[in-house]
């Protein structure tokens, strides 16, 4: 006879929350489980800040997903900090859900991550059976789910709220539901081509950490080492004649620029970018053709996300907003290149005042100055300030949006 077990047992496990995957899981786990006539508690706490009403769409729908499946019970956590199986559970807004893991050991590596990663506990009954505890282990094991964060890629943009108590929230909510239908293909791609230019900005500064290395083995370069902060600062002085050059070129329009225009100036500044990147790095002693390798995929991405934002920025605020931190995300934590970088698009030490450079750009690239209290209003100027571009986004982040100081 299998050995009982007294206490409750709980998974921890990521969720994908495509519906057809969902359901495919939840299938042939209560397949399995129908046997032992067991309840099987699919809980999901108070992770997730939403709207009022993409709260109450999420329990329909897994109230849906357990009337289908014979799952017993379905558990929200409407309250920030709400007790769950003895544990505080933070809030975290289901927009930034699919891009958390990303940033996650970041957050932690820095000091400010939160104790609890959001996450998805299935637990089974009180009195299970040993060989329940095996088979929702070994169930959980085979789908690939291990512990880890929430991927919104299906509803991140029909349930968010981006700030709690927002006086328009249902409006952004209906406006980016409706947006979400129209441009479901392209947020698919913004968010894909994201993860590779990661890997390229990574790409760059391994680069130098591998001449490095090359060169204490007996390569020759025109610097004994290669310092990154040398490198930043002389990017900061390139960049900002580049900026110079394209104030020359497109003069701040009166009006929003139109996808054309936009696309040629956004064009321009990465190619300009590009010269200067390598240019500064071979002076460095770098390897300019492994550089441009590198830079490639950065310049191709950043060219379409840029036009892309620029084009939905006054009729789509809210998926702006969202996709502009998935692409300032892109590239944050390398900010040896991220910073003088993003001065070119907008993000200068003073923001965007009347008549300087960033007023200028934000006009010619993204069409019209933001709200004060947006998330890109405050990236820019948490952004801009000395090298604690990272550290001090990320506060504002974790303060004002995830509530955690």
């Amino acid at each position: 006879m299998p050995a009982k077990l007294k206490n409750k047992l709980s998974y921890s496990v990521t969720l994908d929350w495509e519906e057809e995957s969902l359901y495919t899981f939840l299938s042939g786990l209560r397949d399995g489980l129908g046997c032992f006539r067991t309840p099987v508690h699919i809980s999901m706490a108070a992770f997730l800040r939403l709207a009022d009403d993409g709260l109450d769409q999420l329990q329909a729908f897994l109230a849906e997903v357990c009337r289908t499946h014979s799952a017993h019970n379905v558990v929200f956590g409407k309250m920030r900090e709400q007790q769950l199986f003895g544990e505080k559970i933070v809030a975290v807004p289901l927009a930034l859900a699919g891009e958390f893991g990303r940033v996650w050991n970041a957050f932690q590596k820095i000091g400010m991550g939160t104790k609890f990663a959001p996450h998805v506990t299935i637990a089974t009954g009180v009195s299970s059976d040993a060989d329940i505890h095996e088979y929702v282990r070994a169930s959980l094991a085979s789908w690939g789910a291990q512990h880890g964060v929430l991927n919104a890629r299906a509803v991140g943009f029909k349930l968010w709220e981006h700030t709690a108590g927002n006086k328009n929230a249902k409006r952004r909510l209906t406006n980016a539901k409706e947006v979400a239908a129209e441009m479901g293909t392209q947020v698919s791609a913004f968010k894909k081509n994201a993860d590779e230019v990661v890997n390229s900005v990574a790409g760059l500064r391994d680069l130098i950490g591998a001449e490095n290395q090359e060169h204490a083995a007996g390569a020759k370069f025109k610097r004994a080492t290669i310092d990154l902060d040398a490198v930043a600062a002389d990017l900061e002085v390139a960049f900002g004649a580049v900026i110079n050059e394209l104030q020359e070129m497109f003069p701040e329009p009166k009006d929003a620029a139109g996808h054309e225009n936009r696309s040629k100036a956004v064009e321009v500044a990465l190619e300009k970018a590009g010269v200067v990147l390598i240019k500064v790095c071979g002076d460095h002693g770098l390897d300019e053709e492994r550089v441009a390798a590198h830079w490639e995929p950065i310049r191709a991405y950043l060219l379409t996300a840029i036009v892309f934002l620029g084009d939905i920025v006054e009729q789509h605020p809210v998926l702006f907003e969202s996709l502009f931190f998935v692409l300032v995300i892109a590239i944050l934590p390398e900010v040896w290149l991220s910073r003088p970088l993003f001065r070119i698009f907008g993000f200068g030490p003073q923001g965007p005042i009347k008549g300087s450079a960033a007023a200028w750009a934000q006009r010619v690239f993204f069409g019209a100055r933001v709200q004060e209290n947006s998330w890109f209003a405050i990236l820019q100027r948490a952004g801009m300030v000395g090298g604690s571009w990272f550290g001090s986004a990320w506060r504002w982040v974790l303060c004002t949006v995830f509530k955690v100081c």
